[in-house]
């Protein structure tokens, strides 16, 4: 049981980063156009618009910086499934748009 809660408890933190996330990026001036789409091999957090522009957004959250950042935790392989994600989501929508990738 603990170990569903724990489970639980990392889902909602990442929904509540993921959320600040959007709002900070809205406030920016960028339009929110979907969140969470999975898809084999890979899971989409929120999807901006920035002009013509979409843009992936990963979001990490650590407790501390003991073995890296964040931004340190996307490795290699991580960037591929984004990356793969992605495509997947521009072949669905059928559009050939700029993208970006940044992280938070």
């Amino acid at each position: 049981m603990e170990l569903f809660n724990k489970l639980i408890n990392k889902r909602e933190q990442g929904s509540f980063y993921e959320q600040k996330a959007r709002v900070f990026l809205e406030q920016q001036g960028l339009r929110f156009v979907a969140a969470n789409q999975a898809f084999k091999g890979g899971e989409l957090d929120p999807i901006m618009q920035d002009g013509q522009t979409v843009v992936f957004v990963e979001v990490r959250q650590r407790k501390s910086n003991r073995f890296g950042s964040a931004v340190e935790s996307i490795d290699y392989r991580k960037q591929q499934k984004w990356q793969n994600a992605a495509n997947m989501w521009l072949l669905l929508k059928e559009t050939k748009r700029l993208c970006g990738f940044p992280t938070f």
